[in-house]
């Protein structure tokens, strides 16, 4: 059976080192992968975006965030 077609494209995201520290942290939380939780971010955007919501937080809640 042939593999769905992968429609995502690369992208450069800069981000402070306080902000990837809390990232890759967040990632461990969750036990994925740095990555993951971008396109996790970037998915979750896009799609408040379209409803006309505003996308407010980088990163999801954890228990361990502010």
């Amino acid at each position: 059976m042939p593999n769905k077609k992968d429609n995502r494209v690369n992208i450069k995201v800069s981000l402070s080192k306080e902000t990837l520290f809390k990232g890759m942290l967040i990632a461990h939380e969750m036990d994925i992968t740095f990555n993951q939780l971008v396109e996790y971010c970037l998915k979750k955007a896009i799609e408040e975006s379209k409803n006309g919501k505003k996308h407010s937080r980088a990163f999801p809640k954890t228990k361990d965030s502010n």
